[in-house]
């Protein structure tokens, strides 16, 4: 029996590209890593007996949790984007730069890739939560802590692979 141990994550994130096909940029190093895949079920019962003669399933929903901690410089770091879809802005006339929430009903996305390698080193798998986008978003820390992130949200599909993903940097 092989069993496998979460050693990577990442979460990366798409910019705009207008010409073309996203290019992934890793904007995080992720310390734990939940994706959690459910369904709708529909039972079907026939008359004359309390035994299910057929199943269905529909609505497929992704969710998922993280906490991170490596962030980048605040004023290009595409994590603020999970608040305001904008990202940082010049914040008057002394070249500041600030970030709000932003006043929009669109989600941003990201995508949040995994990789849990086998207890031999022979094999590793990745998982890769595509088209997320978060609902939570947590700020602070105590002293002599890193500031730990944690987020939860959905992600729109969800692909388990044994080929590193776009954009993957290698431990």
């Amino acid at each position: 029996m092989v069993f496998y141990f979460a050693q990577n994550a990442q979460m990366q994130i798409a910019p705009p590209n207008p010409d073309g096909e996203p290019t992934y940029q890793t904007i995080g190093a992720v310390q734990s890593f939940e994706a959690k895949v459910e369904f709708t079920e529909t039972l079907l019962y026939q008359f004359g007996s309390i035994l299910v003669a057929d199943a269905s399933r529909s609505e497929g929903a992704v969710e998922i949790t993280l906490e991170y901690a490596k962030f980048g410089a605040f004023a290009s770091d595409w994590f603020y984007l999970i608040i305001n879809e904008a990202g940082v802005t010049a914040d008057g006339a002394g070249g500041g730069k600030s970030v709000s929430i932003g006043d929009s009903t669109n989600f941003p996305r990201f995508r949040i890739a995994a990789e849990f390698t086998s207890s031999d080193g022979s094999e590793k798998r990745y998982i890769i939560a595509e088209d997320c986008w978060f609902t939570t978003f947590n700020w602070g820390g105590g002293l002599n802590e890193y500031i730990i992130e944690e987020l939860t949200g959905h992600a729109s599909n969800i692909k388990f692979s044994d080929t590193a993903p776009e954009g993957w940097i290698g431990a």
